[in-house]
Order: C-alpha cells, then sequence, then structure tokens
C-alpha cells in the first residue's frame, strides 16, 4: 500500500520525464553498441579460384566445338572464314588473354563468288575483360581487342589490314562466352549448413542470403573473385567442454570419419606423377594428424577442436597440390572440383574466426563434401577401414605392399596350454602358405596356437633364452637388409642404420612380438593399446600401409615394417634436415631418428631442440643405452626386461 502510494504521488510530467529518460538510454544502447539490436556481424571474405587450366576448359566447351577442338567461323559480309586451334590463356595486365593459332581467309565478293585475297596462318591473341554478374553468377567475356602475328611474332601488312575489317564477326563470337557458377554456388549453400548445428540452421541461411562476389581479378595463374558474406561473430556464452567417456567416444568417431576423408582426398591423386616433395608433404600430414590424434586419446584430451585444427591445417598443406593435379580434364568435372575447393576454403576460413561461429565438421557435412570429388550424385561412404590400400602406398611413395609370405590370424588370442593343438586345430595346409583364418568370435573359447606362432613366444627362463634371441636377432637382420636393398643409392649411413634397427625393437619390446598371459597367448600391445608387435608398430597411424592381422601376429612382417619406417624417417627427414644443420654425428641422428619413430615427425624438431639445450628425457636416454649396447653386440641384457635377470 506504502509502494502504490508512492506511485501514485509522482505526477503526470515527471512520469513523461522519466519516459522520456528511459527512451533515450534505449537509444544510446541501439547506437552505440549496435550488437545489442542485431548480433555483431563482420564481412568475410573467401576466394573463388579459376585456375589458368579450368579457364581453358571452359573457353574450350563454350568455343572451340568443333571436332579436334576447333572454331570455325565464316563471315559472308568479307568473303572470310576463321579457323583457331590449340588455345591457351595467359594473364595480361588485367585482362585475360586467349591465345591460338589461327587460319584467315579473306577477300572480295564478285556477284556471288568470293574472291580471296589473304590465304593466311599464324598466331592470335585476344584479350579479353571479364566481368562476374551478380544476379547469375555468369562470368562473361568482353573482347576487347585481337592481334595477329607471323611465326616471327610480327603483325603481318595485307593480312593484317584485312584483319582489321573482319575481326569484329570473331569478337562478336567470343562475346557470347560465359562460365556458368551458379552450379558450385549452389553446392556451397547447401552444403555450408552442414557443419553448423540444426539450431544454428536459420542463422547460417541468414549468411548465405548475403553472399555476394566482389571483382574479378586477373592473376599470374588463375582469375579470381573474393566472395563476401555477412557473419555474425557475437561471442557466444561458451564453457571449456566436460571431457567425458562418451563425449571421447563420439569425438573419436568424428575423427575417424574425418581421417577417411583425407584419405579419400589424396586418393584422387592416385595416377599423377606427382613430385617426391608432394608425396612427403602429403605423407608427413598425414602422419602428423595420425599422432596428434593418437597422443591426445591418450592423455583424454581429445575435443573438437583438434579435428577443426586438423581440417585447417591440412588443408593449407596440400591444396596446392590437389588444386595443380585436379584442375584439368572435363568442365562437368572441374566444376564439381572447384565447388569442393571453394566450399573447402570457406569452411576453412569460417572455422578461424573462432568457437563464436560454431562450426562443426559432422560426418554428414564431409561426407558431402567429399562427394564433390567423385562422380555427380555418388556419395562417398567414408569408411574408417584398417585394410592394407596398395594405391595409397604406391602414392606416398612406399612402393608395393611388403610381401606376405607368412599366415595371417583374425583372432585376439590363442590357447597356450599344453596338447591345446590336438583340439580344433586347424588342418595344417590351412595354417600356412600366406593362407588367412578366421577363428572363434568373441565369447567363444580361444582357438588352438598354431606352431607357427608358438615358436614366438617368450621364454620364461634362461632355458631356450639364448636360442630364441639368436632367432629374432636374424629376423631383424633379414628385414634391415631386405629394406636396404630396396635403396636406389648405398649410404654412409647403413652400418648406423642396421644397429637403429635392432635397437629400436629393444626399447619398443624387449624383442617379443607375443606374450602370454596365464592360459593365453596374445600380440605384444602397448599399454596405450595402439601399437602392437616387434616394433610396436601404431596401427592407427599406419593405417592402410600395412595389413593389420600380420603386423599382429607375423613377427617377420612385424619386423620389415618397422624397419622400413626406421628408413624413411631417416631417408627423408633426418639425415636431410640434421646434415642442412651441420649435426652429422651418427648417435645423435640415430636418437633423432627413433625420436620421430616413437612419437611423429614433428617430434624431430623437438629432439633438436632439447638436445641443443642438454634438457633431459626418459625416452631420449632410454634410447641412448640400448643404441650403445646394441652398437656393442651386447644383446644378453635383453634378458633383464625378460625374465628379470642376465644371461
Amino acid at each position: 500500500m506504502v509502494f502504490y502510494d508512492a506511485i501514485r504521488s509522482v505526477s503526470s510530467g515527471e512520469i513523461f520525464a522519466m519516459r522520456k529518460l528511459l527512451l533515450c538510454f534505449l537509444l544510446s544502447l541501439l547506437f552505440l553498441h549496435p550488437g545489442v539490436a542485431s548480433g555483431d556481424t563482420q564481412p568475410l571474405e573467401f576466394p573463388l579460384t579459376l585456375e589458368l587450366p579450368l579457364v581453358r576448359s571452359m573457353v574450350i566447351d563454350n568455343l572451340y566445338t568443333s571436332p579436334g577442338q576447333r572454331v570455325r567461323l565464316e563471315d559472308p559480309d568479307w568473303c572470310s572464314t576463321i579457323e583457331l586451334w590449340d588455345p591457351q590463356v595467359f594473364p595480361f595486365q588485367t585482362f585475360l588473354g586467349i591465345k591460338s593459332k589461327i587460319k584467315f581467309q579473306s577477300g572480295f565478293r564478285i556477284g556471288s563468288t568470293c574472291l580471296h585475297v589473304v590465304n593466311w596462318t599464324g598466331e592470335i591473341e585476344i584479350i579479353q575483360k571479364l566481368l562476374l554478374d551478380k544476379e547469375d553468377w555468369q562470368v562473361k567475356f568482353k573482347t576487347e581487342d585481337s592481334f595477329i602475328y607471323d611465326q616471327k611474332h610480327k603483325r603481318p601488312f595485307l593480312a593484317g589490314i584485312f584483319w582489321d575489317y573482319t575481326k569484329g564477326y570473331l569478337h562478336s563470337n567470343m562475346d557470347r562466352m560465359k562460365i556458368d557458377l551458379s552450379s558450385p554456388v549452389k553446392e556451397l549453400k547447401d552444403l555450408l549448413p552442414l557443419f553448423f548445428a540444426e539450431a544454428q540452421g536459420l542463422q547460417v541461411q541468414s549468411w548465405l542470403s548475403t553472399l555476394r562476389p566482389g571483382e574479378v581479378t586477373i592473376q599470374s595463374d588463375a582469375v579470381t573473385s573474393q566472395l563476401m558474406m555477412e557473419v555474425d561473430t557475437s561471442p557466444a556464452a561458451e564453457r571449456p567442454p566436460e571431457i567425458t567417456q562418451s563425449g571421447i567416444e563420439s569425438f573419436s568417431r568424428n575423427w575417424e570419419t574425418w581421417d577417411a576423408f583425407f584419405v579419400h582426398e589424396i586418393e584422387t591423386l592416385i595416377g599423377q606423377d606427382l613430385e617426391q616433395r608432394e608425396r612427403n608433404e602429403i605423407l608427413d600430414t598425414l602422419l602428423s594428424m595420425r599422432y596428434s590424434f593418437t597422443q591426445a586419446l591418450v592423455e583424454n584430451t581429445l575435443t573438437e577442436s583438434l579435428i577443426r585444427s586438423q581440417f585447417t591445417g591440412s588443408w593449407e598443406r596440400v591444396s596446392k597440390i590437389l588444386r595443380k593435379y585436379l584442375l584439368q580434364g572435363s568442365s562437368r568435372s572441374l566444376l564439381r572440383h572447384l565447388a569442393f575447393f571453394t566450399a573447402t576454403d570457406a569452411l576453412a576460413i569460417v572455422e578461424k574466426l573462432g568457437p563464436a561461429i560454431g562450426i562443426e565438421l559432422t560426418p554428414q557435412g564431409l561426407r558431402r563434401l567429399s562427394s564433390l570429388l567423385g562422380e555427380e550424385g555418388k556419395e562417398a561412404g567414408l569408411e574408417y577401414s584398417y585394410e592394407l590400400d596398395p594405391r595409397i602406398r604406391e602414392l606416398l611413395g612406399l612402393g608395393p605392399p611388403l610381401p606376405e609370405s607368412g599366415p595371417s590370424y583374425d583372432a585376439e588370442e590363442f590357447e597356450s596350454s599344453e596338447g591345446s593343438e590336438e583340439r580344433a586345430l586347424p588342418p595344417k595346409d590351412s595354417v600356412w602358405q600366406g593362407s588367412f583364418l578366421r577363428f572363434a568370435s568373441a565369447g567363444d573359447r580361444a582357438p588352438p596356437i598354431p606352431p607357427e606362432v608358438r615358436e614366438w613366444i617368450p621364454p620364461q627362463s634362461k632355458e631356450g633364452l639364448a636360442q630364441y634371441l639368436s632367432k629374432v636377432h636374424q629376423v631383424l637382420r633379414n628385414a634391415t637388409e631386405e629394406t636396404l636393398s630396396k635403396n636406389q643409392n648405398p649410404s654412409k649411413y647403413n652400418s648406423l642404420y642396421r644397429v637403429l634397427v635392432l635397437a629400436t625393437a629393444w626399447q619398443e619390446s624387449c624383442w617379443r612380438q607375443l606374450e602370454k598371459k596365464r592360459d593365453k597367448v596374445t600380440y605384444l600391445l602397448s599399454y596405450n593399446r595402439t601399437s602392437v608387435g616387434l616394433m610396436q608398430i601404431n596401427e592407427r597411424v599406419w593405417r592402410g600401409l600395412y595389413q593389420r592381422d600380420k603386423l599382429r601376429w607375423d613377427i617377420r612382417y612385424n619386423a620389415r615394417a618397422g624397419a622400413e619406417i626406421l628408413n624413411l624417417y631417416m631417408k627423408e627427414y633426418a639425415v636431410i634436415r640434421m646434415e642442412a644443420q651441420d649435426l652429422t654425428d651418427e648417435t645423435i641422428l640415430a636418437r633423432a631418428v627413433y625420436a620421430m619413430y616413437n612419437a611423429g615427425p614433428d617430434e624431430l624438431q623437438k629432439f633438436l631442440k632439447r638436445y641443443r639445450s642438454n634438457s633431459r628425457h626418459d625416452i631420449d636416454r632410454l634410447f641412448k643405452e640400448k643404441y650403445d649396447l646394441a652398437q656393442k653386440d651386447d644383446f644378453e641384457r635383453i634378458a633383464l626386461c625378460l625374465i628379470g635377470t642376465s644371461l
């Protein structure tokens, strides 16, 4: 009642003044803080790039449509015929130049008969101005002028005179050329919303409604236009995501789709004559991504941000290679590839705006994006498979698949008890000769252990240990020499490499392919459940490059794989980069190669930084101890990690 009386005692003039003050305050918020009214927006620019090979294909499809990719024109007014072939495109100041071979006839008409005064063959350069229509997304050509030249690149006198009178007919035909970009722009508009949460659908559509092209510019290797749209960048009320087991499993599945997308992306380069540096760049990108993922998985730090950063980082590294080789061929596939490049450029730039944008690299979006690299109407499955892909090995410069002379087993474990072979052991001839055996599924009793597996169970006492170590030593030696035999040029580091393989196997597995647990035998699996066997090959990192079941159960195959990986890191990374820095000490080189073997290519610079600062790292120290012993052929100490005592 007291409050009501206080309100009633305020005069109408005072109420009007208060309303006016409140209105002024609200208006000041709207003008001084526009984000309050409609959100903070900023123009986002990303390139639409037509590489010159693509432009050339479009020119051919538009104009050079006669047999043999030729232009055939007749101008009856001047009794002229014009034939063009072998078009090339080139930048000319702010214009696009089209150079062609030309055959030109011209003269006079006498009655119904043409009298040809000029019959000339040479070259023509046509200068074009390009305009991108903002309404229909058509790149339109406007001919500024054309010039003909003889074989010495000089303008002919008589033919030049007649050309000046008849060239307008060619120009009018050239001006009908168009490059229709409406299809890739539509793909872009359809695709971008798939990379955002469903709740953001209307917001993303509002961004896309502002999409517009900028001016066309001619660069040394491409025709470009900066596409622009207004994007809401109001900071989201975001808190660090809570990392849960279910969340990690979900992010892992999303990462697997992303990894499959990247593999699908580089598969489009199969069959292309890549330079070695390009193969190395792709392989380095792939390995760095996979090592980063496995590390995040081990450390329980896997979030969506890792996938987004890998997406943008890998695109910066491989996009130029993809553009170089994919923007060739038919214009139909080129327009789909153009849509792929434009959409991926846009996503990479949007992602850099930060978490406020809310981009999500969803499996649905990645599948739709990857479909632009394939046949129209066919969506890529992006299956995350551990199957060996020989084509990817060849693409990455690893050569043909490793020999597979032994058996493969699709099993997690075997029974190790005495006499178990007599219980349902597969026929002897099915256990060898490269056969592939599928055993009982999970939940069934483990199958009996084949003899070829049993011989690699490490002894649990001194009895038989010396013989076992001798056999493993021979396996590693054989794998080393097989790998060295593939190198085209002998290396001064071959002796180092031989010791490196032996020491790496010691550090990684204590020379074990298998381990025995109670009455079961299984392949040796690392503590973080990522790496297997004698050389502890990381199955996720080397997915598709080696046969998974043979890595697990075939000690010879596993040794070959590890030797090949060490050779790769030594030849293509450590030797090249360390010699460039005048670091030629063999022990330091061996330690650097092992650092990469353990943690991926990015570890090389980290190791060199530790070495220069003389900082201690347990893994570096432990490996150096084993490398020093291996140099002295002192392998008896391996018994310490096998049975707890020396021989």
